[in-house]
């Protein structure tokens, strides 16, 4: 992520990579007070470029890769901040894109995130924003993650009001599922 309206030479360096169409800017509407974060990715004239100068393709754009898994620019920027997040406290290592795990019946989950923490133990992560609204493919949602867990379910929020919102949500869910007690 990148302030684009600082000034120094990176910030110069990318402004002139977006002025001359290398680089494109793209701005989520993070929630947030404040300036919001801005996500850079080459466009086809910068991996042209870059091929030209580097005699080797670009990898992939990771913001491309996010956006093929996540609904919106805002989802993949929840995940890119829980990410660093994870990896700054808890010294886990990330993976941005783990692989869905087919429950009984063909169901499936697809985590968002997959930390290894120091001692070797893996958990599993959502990152959530709470827009959605529909609660039975949120129960169910909330069910898959269970059953794949084994009941250990972790969920990082974009803000208060959405951390109070998907708390409410699982809570209500655990309330309409027998033999259910989660720790909140």
């Amino acid at each position: 992520m990148w302030n684009t309206r600082s000034k120094g030479p990176t910030i110069q360096a990318v402004n002139l990579s977006r002025d001359t169409e290398l680089l494109e800017v793209l701005e989520p509407k993070s929630g947030r007070q404040g300036r919001p974060p801005q996500l850079l990715k080459l466009t086809e004239r910068g991996r042209e470029a870059f091929l030209i100068l580097f005699s080797k393709e670009a990898v992939p754009s990771e913001l491309d890769e996010l956006m093929k898994r996540h609904k919106s620019l805002e989802h993949a920027l929840l995940n890119l901040e829980a990410a660093a997040m994870l990896r700054e406290r808890l010294n886990a290592s990330v993976d941005m894109y783990p692989p869905t795990i087919v429950l009984d019946g063909g169901r499936q989950f697809a985590p968002d995130l997959a930390a290894t923490l120091p001692d070797g133990e893996v958990i599993y992560v959502e990152c959530e924003r709470g827009t959605n609204d529909d609660y039975v493919v949120r129960d169910r949602k909330w069910q898959n993650i269970y059953d794949a867990t084994g009941g250990r379910i972790y969920v990082i929020c974009s803000d208060y009001d959405s951390r109070n919102k998907v708390t409410s949500e699982i809570s209500r869910w655990c309330g309409t599922t027998p033999a259910i007690r989660p720790k909140i």
